[in-house]
């Protein structure tokens, strides 16, 4: 992390992204009239907005999980926990 000369409470954090990605992250955000800058920031507020667990129980973190098999996973692995209790009667 690098502090800003200027701005000591804002780091600077650097993300790689193919030059692809970026290209097309640039078009996006030029037509829409903003920054990268404001749009990583919104999406992290949104990202810790969501992700705070609610009433004491873990975040729902499923729509940060789309795509992925980890929820199916989690699911297949309780299924047999309970498996082997029931088992065990």
């Amino acid at each position: 992390m690098q502090y800003n000369e200027g701005m000591k409470s804002q780091v600077n954090v650097a993300i790689r992204l193919d030059s692809r990605k970026h290209r097309r992250l640039r078009q996006y955000v030029l037509a829409r009239g903003t920054s990268i800058q404001r749009v990583v920031e919104n999406l992290i507020d949104r990202w810790i907005a969501e992700a705070q667990p609610t009433a004491g129980g873990p975040a729902d973190l499923r729509g940060y999980l789309r795509g992925t098999e980890v929820l199916e996973l989690r699911q297949r692995e309780r299924q047999a926990e309970l498996e082997r209790d029931r088992s065990r009667l």
